[in-house]
Formats: C-alpha cells, sequence, structure tokens
C-alpha cells in the first residue's frame, strides 16, 4: 500500500484491519508505527515522495502501469569495475554512463 502523506494512528488501525504486506510512505506518527509494528510481517518502508514529471503508460491486462522516467545516471567515477578489463569510455558512452550528469 502507498500514502502520500504522513500516517497516522487512523490511517494505520485501517490499515492494520486488512492484510498487507507493505506500507510506503513519506512519515508514519509514532502511534502509527506502535499499531503497525503489531502486525507480523508488515514491512514499513519510508520514501521521500517527489515529484515526477515524466510520467510513462503502458495498458497491461486488467489496467495499466505508470513508470516515471529514470531521474538519476551514474557517472563514471561512481562505477565500482569488478571485471578484469574496465569499459572503454567510448563503452560508457554507449551505456548512457558518461556525460549524462
Amino acid at each position: 500500500m502507498a500514502v502520500n502523506r504522513l500516517v497516522d494512528a487512523g490511517t494505520a488501525t485501517e490499515i492494520s484491519s486488512t492484510f498487507v504486506e507493505v506500507v510506503l510512505a513519506p512519515d508514519y506518527s509514532g502511534e502509527a508505527l506502535t499499531i503497525l509494528k503489531q502486525k507480523k510481517n508488515l514491512r514499513l518502508l519510508k520514501l521521500k515522495m517527489q515529484r515526477v514529471t515524466s510520467l510513462r503508460h503502458r495498458e497491461i491486462d486488467g489496467g495499466f502501469l505508470v513508470q516515471d522516467k529514470d531521474a538519476y545516471y551514474l557517472r563514471p567515477e561512481e562505477l565500482k569495475i569488478v571485471t578484469k578489463r574496465a569499459p572503454t569510455a567510448q563503452e560508457l558512452r554507449r551505456c548512457s554512463l558518461a556525460g549524462a550528469s
């Protein structure tokens, strides 16, 4: 379940009354955490919400999928090369890693 605002005690009570495996929200009140932590195997994720400006829509069987464009690109200095041969600058450019920042 995804929530786009602080999960308060009332919302937590409502969430805990149904089968949910994951709750994703920007934050949780202390009371909400107390309530939700009582559910076995419930994963609580805290994620800073951000405005997405470029959404892509795709139809799937029985509904649709909405995806946002990747907003972060790795810079070559952020890569950890674990192979015997490092990629060339041309290979990095082909993968849209170099010069994307």
